[in-house]
């Protein structure tokens, strides 16, 4: 995700991961999204994806299809950024587990895993609490 976590920011989400099994061109990448928007007349639709590839983003179902534009090797990185979404307003977790990435390739079986790392949105990143002695009150001037 870009700098600016603010809830309802425009963001740029940076996907990166390897797959255990080669992947073909066409095969197809999804990356759920829960509660991420687009505004405008293209709340639902296709739009471009970095190195390549071909994007749709389906807004009632808060995920991003991802057409791979290239082959992949066995266990090779595979790395897009996905823009002009907004972040959710509602809460997400650090490393939220409904952020998740599948694959659906013809050779392939579908898999369906956790982002391992994403940053909070929208919740305190830390808080602490300390207790302090109390003082007996005194009268200043009498």
């Amino acid at each position: 995700l870009s700098r600016d976590v603010s809830p309802g920011s425009v963001t740029v989400i940076r996907v990166i991961f390897a797959y255990g099994d080669a992947l073909a061109e066409g095969d197809l990448l999804n990356v759920s999204l829960p509660d991420f928007f687009r505004l405008g007349f293209w709340k639902s639709g296709a739009f471009s994806v970095s190195h390549g590839h071909a994007g749709t983003w389906d807004a009632t179902s808060h995920i991003v299809s991802v057409t791979l534009g290239e082959a992949f090797a066995a266990r090779k990185p595979i790395e897009f950024n996905i823009t002009g979404l907004h972040l959710p307003t509602s809460p997400l977790l650090e490393n939220d587990e409904r952020l998740r990435v599948s694959v659906d390739g013809a050779a392939t079986a579908h898999t369906s895993v956790s982002a391992a790392s994403s940053p909070p949105v929208g919740v305190l990143e830390s808080s602490s609490l300390h207790w302090v002695k109390p003082r007996v009150a005194t009268t200043v001037g009498s």
